[in-house]
């Protein structure tokens, strides 16, 4: 008689690593667009000064060395303001 179990075993060990495979994908693609996705957000939050407007913000435009007589110097826009 002939021995089946040896081809079935290869196989379903094969589905058990291809199994495996996908799982690991799948973890690593979580968390690779999590980091991503944090990226962006970051990048986001950092850049919304850069395309604002001092005085829409409610600041007064300032020079580099100029103190801000009302508290924060930030740079909006390119150009230094006092918020």
């Amino acid at each position: 008689m002939l021995n089946k179990k040896q081809g079935l075993s290869g196989i379903i060990t094969m589905l058990i690593i291809i199994a495996l495979v996908l799982v690991a994908i799948g973890a690593v693609w979580y968390v690779v667009q999590n980091v991503l996705e944090q990226g962006q957000a970051e990048t986001e939050e950092a850049s919304g000064d850069l395309f604002a407007d001092c005085e829409i913000e409610g600041g007064v435009l300032s020079n580099e060395s100029g103190v801000c007589a009302s508290g924060e110097k930030r740079i909006i826009g390119g150009e230094y303001c006092c918020i």
